[in-house]
């Protein structure tokens, strides 16, 4: 009896301890270069989840959303991937079937961020296509912004004091302000007919610290009410994880 009590102790205890476990904590400055992050690049969905991908022997679950970047996702030695859903098997089998929706082939180097544009039937995701971007320290350093152009049209973008354009596909950095100000203007005209439209003026939220940013602009189709199509503005702000500390 006292042995049976004794088990059952252990037993709620090493429960308890999952029930509290904290959740996956991000990457050190050590890992962080072997992983990747991903956002959705899409009009028509909002998350896409229940996608899996294997590191070895392991297989890794896969979720991205339109709103923020994901959690820091592991890059095998070989650099490559292949991001499948699984189809519930027919019986007699008994095994789900993997059926490949994203192939993914990482440069060297890391981290990497992945635009994904992402398709789905029903609910169920049936083909991504990645966009690789380095997002080393070195290709977007801290306390900047990446501004990137996934619009159709070119833009001329005006940035805190910076002027410049953008076509489709092009980036540009621009420093975080001096200032103690947390944001910075910006502005976006796209050529029309015979002249220029302006489509974004307003103050950007940047959080200062160890932190840097991206900002994604796209085209936002029309309403019912509003047919007119318009660029839109995804403002994704990325801690980015603390330098390791080396004894002296």
């Amino acid at each position: 009896m006292a042995l049976l009590q004794r088990n059952l102790i252990l037993g709620l205890v090493a429960f308890l301890c999952l029930a509290v476990a904290p959740t996956r904590a991000a990457p050190s400055a050590q890992s962080w270069p072997n992983t990747f992050k991903a956002i959705i690049i899409a009009r028509d969905l909002t998350v896409i989840g229940d996608l899996y991908y294997d590191v070895g022997k392991t297989q890794v679950l896969f979720s991205a959303s339109t709103q923020r970047l994901s959690r820091a996702y592991p890059v095998p030695p070989d650099r490559k991937i292949e991001i499948y859903r699984l189809q519930p098997a027919v019986p007699p089998e008994i095994t789900p079937t993997k059926v490949p929706v994203a192939e993914i082939t990482f440069t060297e180097g890391g981290p990497w961020l992945v635009l994904m544009a992402a398709a789905q039937t029903a609910g169920v995701t049936t083909r991504i296509q990645p966009q690789v971007i380095d997002a080393s320290l070195n290709a977007h350093p801290q306390r900047t912004v990446r501004i990137y152009n996934f619009s159709q049209d070119a833009m001329a973008i005006s940035a805190g004091d910076e002027r410049f354009s953008l076509t489709r596909g092009q980036a540009r950095l621009v420093s975080y302000p001096n200032s103690t100000t947390p944001a910075l203007w910006l502005k976006c005209a796209v050529p029309k007919v015979d002249d220029w439209s302006l489509e974004i003026s307003s103050a950007q939220t940047i959080v200062p610290g160890n932190t840097r940013a991206l900002w994604l602009l796209y085209d936002q189709p029309g309403t019912p009410e509003n047919p007119q199509s318009s660029i839109a503005i995804r403002n994704l702000v990325e801690p980015l994880p603390e330098p390791e500390k080396t004894d002296k």
